[in-house]
């Protein structure tokens, strides 16, 4: 197991420069998962905020908690951990904590775990319904859709080193320079869009081209604008939470005690049987010997525990860089048929977005359509420091405190959420999540899940190559752009011919080629950073 120091820099290192002025994550204790867990569903009741200080209210919940067990833990552990009264009663006073931290306005709150924001009310159902429509009308000038029916995909007529022809090409000094940094891609990276953003009023206006959009579509860059505007107060709040100054909330710290010792004693004479069976009454002593967990402090929850100490705001008309990414799945019937699959869609892996190229910290996903499916999730996980406060192969205590044995991976499941009409979750991108459970609804023919994600990248740091360095490299965009602007009598012919002999104009036909490649790309990376970072094995013989 590498030290915590070297682990932290191996993710660092590969995505996530501005990630070393954060602690890295520490391992939260099984209780602290089961607190969160139920704090998280609390809150995801409707107007909990109101409703939290009735006394009936809180006899109710209190009712449900105290009779239950939530799981927790990696999946082949199976452990379940309930919860004790002044556990819950610690979280049931959290919850003014996480109310204050509302912003009643724009319906936005601490989703499912800390650092995770969420909110329902930013885009009204009637926007929803225009921006669909309008997202159809893309979808009748895209036919290049692939299997995930993404209509726009940064990894389309991306950056192409040595083929796109670049405004600065300075820029582009030391692009290759880390040709042996599996964390970064010498040959492609997605393309951001220029974003000037104002915090009060929330507003965006694009100051360069969407990749994926041709800008001739005036509504639908308008459309996406006011959407994105709406997504600045939860940037700003993922990177609030993200700041050195505002540290994870830590709600049990400490390790494990005995106090009582009494190990079983050796079998008096050398009798396999004896040996055998006081090998089986160690095993189970060293799982089941009474042990003081670690518990929360003896004067419970603290006022003010959950507020920033530093706030993160955009400066009057910053511009930031966004990377787009739109995904606009059609379920039928029909498509279930010819793919085998139960009425289910395969849940996406693990990951985290983009590479060191991109720079990506934060991730916001508004959830535009999730119609005629049932039981869609998205998950989280994050990458942990293994513990070091434990006795060499103290298999028991590691397993009832931390909810690890020798060989789990040092990571853990931090929450859910349901996928809904309406929802808008931003989340950092130190923080692995997937898409999981999307199946067409019993009895409906059809289903649709659009997904309208803006990836941010890290504002602190000297913007990355984007559009505003790209000119458009789609032919078809060229073309048109040419029929509109010259004499309509030059032929045909001669536009294409043009077109052909500009330089780093590429055709759907080239661009996917060159988006299997940075899938192939991206997919090496994200198994390299599952195996040197997320999912590295914790070892209980060596603290």
């Amino acid at each position: 197991m590498p030290p915590t120091s070297t682990r932290s820099s191996m993710v660092l290192t590969f995505f996530l420069e501005w990630a070393k002025h954060h602690e890295q994550c520490v391992l939260v204790h099984l209780c602290e998962l089961a607190m969160t867990r139920l704090s998280a569903e609390l809150r995801s009741k409707p107007e909990w905020w109101k409703l939290y200080t009735d006394p009936d209210t809180r006899k109710l919940w209190y009712n449900e908690a105290i009779s239950r067990t939530w799981r927790i833990g990696p999946d082949a552990n199976n452990i379940e951990a309930g919860l004790a009264k002044h556990q819950i009663d610690y979280v049931f006073d959290e919850l003014a904590g996480y109310a204050a931290l509302r912003d009643d306005a724009n319906g936005i709150q601490v989703s499912c775990f800390d650092r995770i924001w969420e909110s329902e009310c930013l885009v009204s159902k009637l926007e929803r319904g225009s921006l669909l429509q309008q997202l159809d009308s893309l979808r009748l000038n895209c036919h290049y859709l692939s299997k995930q029916d993404l209509l726009v995909d940064p990894f389309r007529h991306a950056y192409r080193h040595g083929k796109s022809v670049v405004r600065h090409p300075e820029q582009l000094e030391n692009f290759a320079d880390d040709a042996n940094d599996s964390c970064r891609s010498v040959h492609y990276t997605a393309l951001p869009s220029l974003v000037t953003v104002r915090s009060d009023p929330p507003h965006a206006t694009y100051q360069s081209y969407i990749n994926g959009v041709n800008p001739v579509m005036s509504d639908l860059y308008t459309a996406f604008q006011d959407v994105l505007g709406h997504s600045i107060k939860l940037f700003e709040r993922v990177l609030t939470s993200l700041h050195r100054s505002n540290p994870l909330p830590q709600r049990i710290q400490g390790t494990y005690h005995y106090r009582v010792w009494d190990e079983p004693d050796p079998p008096e004479d050398s009798d396999e049987e004896a040996w055998e069976a006081h090998s089986r009454e160690l095993r189970h002593w060293a799982l089941y010997r009474p042990i003081e967990i670690p518990d929360i402090p003896d004067d419970g929850y603290l006022s003010d525990s959950l507020r920033f100490a530093h706030k993160v705001c955009f400066r009057e008309d910053q511009t930031i860089q966004i990377i787009h990414r739109v995904l606009d799945m059609h379920l039928t019937s029909q498509f279930f048929l010819k793919n085998d699959d139960r009425r289910k869609v395969s849940d996406t892996p693990w990951h985290v977005e983009g590479t060191a190229n991109e720079q990506i910290s934060v991730c916001c996903l508004h959830f535009l359509s999730v119609d005629g499916v049932d039981d869609a999730r998205i998950d989280f996980r994050m990458a942990t420091t293994s513990p070091s406060n434990f006795m060499p192969h103290d298999v028991g205590a590691t397993l009832r405190t931390w909810g690890l044995q020798s060989g789990d991976e040092c990571n853990q499941f931090i929450g859910s959420v349901r996928l809904r009409s309406g929802l808008f979750i931003a989340f950092p991108n130190t923080y692995q999540h997937r898409i999981r459970g999307v199946r067409l609804r019993e009895g409906c023919k059809t289903g649709r899940l659009t997904v309208l994600e803006f990836y941010l990248v890290d504002p602190d740091i000297t913007p990355v190559i984007s559009t505003d360095d790209v000119a458009p490299q789609q032919r078809d965009w060229i073309l048109q752009a040419l029929e509109e602007s010259i004499d309509p009598r030059l032929p045909h012919e001669v536009l294409e011919k043009i077109v052909d002999m500009t330089e780093s104009v590429f055709s759907e036909e080239e661009a996917e080629k060159d988006r299997v490649e940075m899938v192939k790309d991206r997919e090496a990376f994200r198994q390299l950073n599952d195996r040197q970072y997320f999912c590295l094995p914790f070892s209980v013989d060596v603290p």
